[in-house]
């Protein structure tokens, strides 16, 4: 069950009344010193509404969409779509191209997802080579079954710096979905070592 917060458990002892408001400004601080916060359904931070302009639409969906989306991205689609992080476009518009990688795993390579009967989706990853032994994971993005729930560890990967040698060398539970990450990184640094080779 939630708890209360402290100060509500408190004065709940004491048989004291505390209000939704005590509990918010216990919570966040004092609600007058609240700026740019907006309630559900809010889509003033959108654009700004005083300019006058009876076509805000193009500026809201470059408010929306003109910065870098590190949250996870999630399609109910059939397949499933779900992404997070940089694609190899981003890497060329960033100047890092040079320095990507990308792996992929077929979900038809894996018994977990030749099950599923999803033989067509895939799980993609892009690194970034930062040194010898060192490619670290800057996106992933997945289409077929279970993608938005896959998403989750892809996430974790990103925001947490970790490697394609991290990964590779991580054991994964057998007949699962989640082997796509440790197949996708194992294809990028295969990719990498062939490429050393010709060097």
């Amino acid at each position: 069950l939630p708890r209360l917060p402290r100060r509500a458990r408190a004065a709940e002892e004491e048989e004291e009344e505390f209000t939704l408001e005590d509990s918010v400004a216990e919570d966040w601080g004092e609600w007058d010193d609240l700026e740019d916060v907006g309630a559900e359904g809010d889509t003033s931070f959108l654009f700004d509404a005083s300019d006058g302009d009876d076509d805000d639409g193009p500026e809201a969906g470059d408010n929306l969409f003109g910065f870098e989306f590190t949250a996870p991205l999630t399609l109910w689609t059939i397949p499933e779509v779900a992404s997070v992080g940089a694609t190899l476009d981003k890497a060329k518009a960033e100047g890092w191209a040079d320095d990507a990688v990308v792996g992929k795993a077929s979900y038809g390579d894996l018994a977990r997802g030749r099950l599923s009967g999803d033989v067509d989706g895939f799980l993609k990853v892009v690194a970034q080579r930062e040194g010898p032994g060192k490619h670290v994971v800057k996106g992933v993005h997945i289409i077929g079954e279970g993608a938005n729930e896959l998403v989750q560890l892809a996430s974790i990967l990103v925001h947490s710096n970790a490697t394609l040698e991290q990964v590779s060398g991580t054991p994964f539970a057998a007949v699962t979905l989640s082997g796509l990450f440790q197949m996708a990184a194992d294809d990028a640094l295969a990719k990498v070592r062939a490429a050393e080779a010709l060097a």
